[in-house]
């Protein structure tokens, strides 16, 4: 074996050593993140009846801990009918909004692949989920003019917790996301893919991390609006009132 063999033996090794380490840390971090949310689990999503919100986020919370080798296509669908949904809600289950909603993520799955070119294009989507989120953000902030009131921002007993998750949410995950897709991405690219293997299990963690939280958090928060309308502590806006009842459907 001529020393460039044995140098490029010893580079497969240690990549090899490498994916190892970061799927055990990946799953660490999964099983850990678990335990974390379980209680508000068993609360928001075991009591409730069978739906497809319900399977949606046991398929986004225990398909990474399978580490099965389906491939990023699934979870990216997961991910894209999650917030697809999400936004159904948000916008008072409108079916134009669910419809146009609908064939962009199609078509963010059907061109998902391990490219630079296809996660460009389903960052690009889930930045259009993030930009639907936050137009209704302003849209809320209207009085009765038409005018948006952007002080309203200031003082968050206005905001209602239910608002709050959306855009939180919408905007935190929707950066995770694109980060571990770009990395992923790079590393597919870099030494004509040599290290990609280590970022994969940390895609589907954070897949896994993000989808659930999509899901949870909206129940938790509309827990709290219910909680505070009754206690008499905030007058949300109107948004809060519509949005809240179809977070209890979601």
């Amino acid at each position: 074996m001529d020393e460039h063999s044995f140098k490029l033996l010893q580079s497969v090794v240690r990549v090899a050593h490498n994916t190892h380490c970061s799927e055990a840390a990946a799953l660490t971090f999964l099983l850990c993140d678990i335990a974390s949310t379980f209680p508000d689990e068993v609360k928001y999503i075991w009591s409730k009846k069978w739906s497809f919100t319900k399977i949606m986020y046991l398929i986004a919370r225990y398909y990474a801990l399978l580490l099965a080798m389906v491939g990023s296509k699934f979870y990216v669908a997961v991910i894209d009918i999650i917030c697809v949904t999400r936004i159904f809600a948000l916008y008072g289950r409108n079916r134009k909004i669910l419809a146009l909603l609908a064939l962009t993520s199609i078509v963010d799955v059907a061109v998902c692949s391990s490219s630079m070119l296809s996660s460009a294009r389903a960052e690009t989507v889930l930045a259009a989920f993030l930009l639907f989120t936050l137009y209704k953000l302003k849209d809320s902030m209207k009085d009765e003019f038409g005018n948006a009131k952007f002080n309203i921002l200031q003082d968050r007993s206005l905001i209602s917790p239910l608002l709050a998750a959306f855009v939180r949410d919408g905007t935190l995950f929707f950066l995770l996301i694109a980060g571990i897709m770009s990395l992923s991405a790079m590393m597919s690219f870099y030494r004509a893919g040599f290290y990609y293997n280590p970022t994969w299990p940390w895609l589907h963690a954070t897949f896994s991390y993000a989808g659930c939280r999509l899901i949870l958090n909206v129940h938790r928060a509309a827990a709290r609006t219910t909680h505070m309308t009754d206690m008499g502590s905030v007058e949300p806006m109107e948004f809060a009132n519509n949005a809240s009842s179809h977070a209890t459907r979601f």
